[in-house]
């Protein structure tokens, strides 16, 4: 009798190869459905063995795997029979770690990098002024936040705690400087945002060979990130102020920021150790053996995260400039996010942790949010969530739903 473990009744009834994790499978636990496996039948042989481990012989790693995908869209295809390799020794792991420990993977499968792209030449269709109006209120209000707090529903309070890149330094600095302007000083500081969005921009495009230019081949995950980030600071200030100045510059940088973010998604998709660059830019390896299990998966899923909400905010806020400009937009696309209350706002990696192992995160593809309105109640929904959802469906059909925003009136 064969002692091969038999694929999840999910898996085998969508015919899609089973990873085989226990007490779920890494496909279920992308998704958030149930994950059971058949009744064993009767045997003398013993399953498993005292040196078995959760993971393969030979991990295959997300970075290889994207080597083998088609990348044209960063698609990649069906999770396999494997974890992904983040750079640490897992040997000493056994079929019986905790169910948290597997459960806290749900954020790292390959397809959780899909972005749903718009056909190329296809308009979008125009959200409502309420709805634009919303979207842009909420993100300037979260930059307030971010000034106030040191992080909001985009930036995570853990993300520059070790590093803190020199360009969203700079960025922090003028926000700050721009939310408490005056009369007396505010055409001063509108200089300053534009020479720091100017040379930002100019470090990142200057011709190859010049001494002064950033190679973005050399960027790690965390300053491809930074820099994007830095850059939709300069952007929401400049396409919404009114100043004219800032208002041409911004408009110039729209295609770049969208080149950035595209960069930072495909970098971060073939990464190994995700959660080492929130602490060192350098050897990478070492530093995610420094940090302890709980903390690197932590770090990883906050800077997979920041990355996907920065995505989604970037189209959105430059899809609504652009739709009150010209009545049509173009986008980015849609990429996954976690929508459900206490995973972003976690205070350490055990809580966070904990949070894995009682309630699934609610990751949701942005084309499919409308699932959310009978899954999940509103207040179980985090402010993320929340916004993509007005975007995507109005004003009156939150309000409808139960959940009141700023703009509900209008």
């Amino acid at each position: 009798m064969s002692n091969i473990t038999p694929s999840c009744i999910a898996c085998a009834g969508a015919k899609r190869r089973c990873g085989k994790q226990r007490p779920r499978c890494l496909r279920c636990s992308s998704r958030g459905v149930e994950c059971r496996y058949p009744q064993p039948k009767p045997s003398n042989f013993i399953a498993y063995s005292e040196h078995s481990t959760v993971f393969p012989q030979n991990p295959v790693s997300a970075s290889r795997l994207s080597q083998l995908s088609a990348r044209s869209d960063l698609h990649v295809g069906e999770p396999n029979a494997f974890r992904p390799s983040l750079g640490l020794d897992f040997a000493g792991l056994s079929l019986g770690v905790p169910d948290d420990r597997l459960a806290s993977w749900w954020f790292i499968s390959p397809d959780t990098w899909l972005i749903d792209h718009v056909p190329e030449g296809k308009e979008i269709r125009p959200r409502s002024p309420a709805a634009l109006k919303y979207a842009v209120t909420t993100v300037h209000g979260w930059l307030g936040q971010w000034v106030d707090g040191y992080s909001n529903p985009f930036i995570h309070h853990e993300l520059y705690r070790h590093r803190s890149p020199k360009c969203i330094q700079d960025a922090y600095m003028a926000l700050s400087c721009y939310l408490h302007r005056n009369p007396s000083n505010e055409q001063a500081i509108f200089q300053i945002i534009q020479d720091r969005a100017r040379q930002l921009v100019e470090q990142n495009t200057l011709p190859a060979g010049s001494p002064s230019r950033v190679d973005p081949t050399n960027l790690d995950p965390l300053i491809h990130l930074a820099r994007a980030q830095a850059l939709l600071v300069y952007q929401l200030i400049g396409l919404y102020d009114g100043n004219i100045r800032l208002r041409c510059i911004a408009e110039s940088h729209i295609p770049v920021l969208n080149s950035w973010m595209r960069q930072a998604v495909d970098q971060a998709s073939q990464s190994d150790s995700l959660g080492s660059y929130l602490v060192s830019s350098s050897c990478a390896e070492r530093a995610a053996n420094r940090l302890s299990w709980e903390t690197f998966v932590w770090y990883s899923w906050i800077l997979a995260e920041s990355l996907r909400r920065t995505w989604l905010v970037v189209s959105a806020i430059q899809a609504a400039y652009l739709t009150s400009q010209d009545g049509v937009a173009y986008c980015l696309g849609g990429m996954m996010f976690t929508s459900r209350e206490g995973f972003w706002e976690a205070p350490s990696a055990l809580v966070w942790q904990r949070r894995c192992s009682e309630v699934y995160g609610g990751l949701v593809r942005l084309t499919e949010t409308d699932k959310l309105f009978a899954m999940v109640a509103p207040e179980d929904l985090n402010d993320f969530a929340k916004l993509a959802l007005g975007i995507t469906f109005g004003m009156e059909q939150m309000e409808r739903w139960g959940v009141a925003t700023s703009d509900s009136s209008s």
